[in-house]
């Protein structure tokens, strides 16, 4: 790869969407500095919907790294390759990740992949978008649908040059599969990679969920590795955890593993929480009390800001459907005030005005006695409430401004 004109050769397989860019250093600087790409790498073609276009494009980058610790002497050059499938339609665009090469250096960098030719063929009833290679004897899939599922063990061989499409996987069956250990332990014998498993629960968590699949879903949430990572701020939560709700049996999994992990803080207890938010009984609200008791791992990087912030909200919004709590949940949403996080005070007072107690409106009113601090109208619900603050600081000045609507909202009952 010694000029730019080299290399748009070899990437330039479809319509060049960016032009690479090398440079050729003179001699005794030694090597080829090479800058970001992306190419086409199959034309873009038609789908039916819920998709309306889809193309392959390939990215090509590079950089230097140094060698030699905290003194370094020389540096090389790294390379990776991403190809991904581009999808647009009536939801806007979405890109799948189907494959990432990482080389060390130019000259074990695998060209092969650069001078390859990819066709994309979707299949019949537009459930599936083979994506072939000139030459292989195999290819992978893409199942289609609102949320595109794909994962690098979606791969079938070719019958006369052509893609059997009738041994592809829907993207229903490909959601069991992936999430149920038994069946694709021989496929992933180290875990199904985190990428598949949050295009998953993307899946999960936008279309309606039956018992069987909420079950799958709730044990995945639930596993030491968590590789579904995080349920919180995944659009379309709101409609599992009605289905968690609405189905005994998925809310049960979940209350079981509050009730028995102890007195250690996971992300998969954390999971729990939040996929139990929206079911209004005692036993829920007791375990989410619980929970918000578990001392917190202040020496684990990966977590930042408050982290009992859920444990807060989904008892807030427990307390405001039952027009009830223990008297340890009031006791533990009333002491909040005035030291707690600003989050958790904030979240803290719809639960406060549900419960009507004495002591809670004291704690709201207190919090409310700043001078010229704004009252806007007290919402109707929990979920109006969490409209209004949408995209606002969780701030100091936040819960002095909704404790003062709240404050306003009892006094005008009175």
């Amino acid at each position: 790869m010694t000029n730019v004109r080299a290399l748009v050769v070899l990437l330039g397989i479809g319509a060049l969407a960016t032009t690479v860019s090398c440079s050729r250093k003179g001699p005794g600087g030694g090597g080829t500095g090479m800058r970001e790409g992306t190419v086409k790498l199959a034309e873009e073609i038609s789908l039916a919907s819920p998709w309306k276009s889809a193309f392959l494009e390939a990215d090509l980058r590079s950089g230097r790294v140094a060698y030699g610790g905290h003194n370094p002497f020389g540096s090389y050059t790294v390379w990776d390759y991403r190809r991904t499938l581009v999808l647009s339609g009536g939801t806007g665009e979405r890109r799948v990740n189907l494959a990432f090469v990482y080389q060390g250096s130019e000259r074990d960098f695998d060209r092969t992949e650069l001078d390859a030719r990819w066709t994309l063929a979707p299949s019949p009833d537009g459930a599936c978008l083979a994506v072939l290679r000139e030459g292989a004897p195999r290819a992978g899939y893409v199942a289609l649908g609102p949320e595109p599922i794909h994962c690098p063990c979606m791969v079938l061989e070719l019958d006369g040059g052509k893609f059997p499409f009738e041994k592809a996987r829907t993207a229903r069956a490909l959601v069991d599969f992936h999430l149920d250990p038994d069946r694709n332990a021989e496929t992933h014998r180290d875990g199904v990679e985190r990428s598949v498993m949050e295009r998953i629960r993307d899946f999960v968590s936008a279309r309606p969920v039956d018992s069987e699949l909420g079950l799958l879903f709730a044990r995945a949430a639930l596993r030491g590795d968590c590789r579904l990572g995080a349920l919180e701020n995944v659009e379309g939560i709101p409609a599992y955890q009605s289905a968690v709700a609405a189905q005994e049996a998925v809310a049960q999994e979940y209350r079981r593993f509050l009730e028995d992990r102890g007195v250690a803080w996971t992300w998969a207890a954390d999971n729990a929480v939040v996929a139990l938010e929206r079911c209004a009984d005692e036993t829920t609200q007791f375990l989410v009390l619980a929970h918000l008791g578990i001392p917190i791992p202040r020496g684990n990087t990966r977590i930042e800001g408050n982290f009992h912030r859920h444990a807060v909200r989904a008892l807030s919004r427990i307390t405001c459907a039952r027009k009830a709590a223990p008297i340890a949940a009031a006791q533990a949403l009333t002491g909040l005030f005035p030291g707690g996080e600003a989050y958790d005070r904030l979240f803290a007072i719809p639960a406060l005005v549900a419960l009507d107690t004495p002591a809670g409106w004291k704690a709201l009113e207190q919090a409310a006695e700043a001078e010229g601090t704004e009252a806007p109208a007290w919402p109707a619900d929990f979920d109006a409430f969490l409209l209004a603050i949408e995209g606002a600081p969780c701030d100091e000045a936040a819960v002095r401004r909704w404790a003062a609507s709240a404050w306003a909202h009892h006094r005008g009952r009175r």
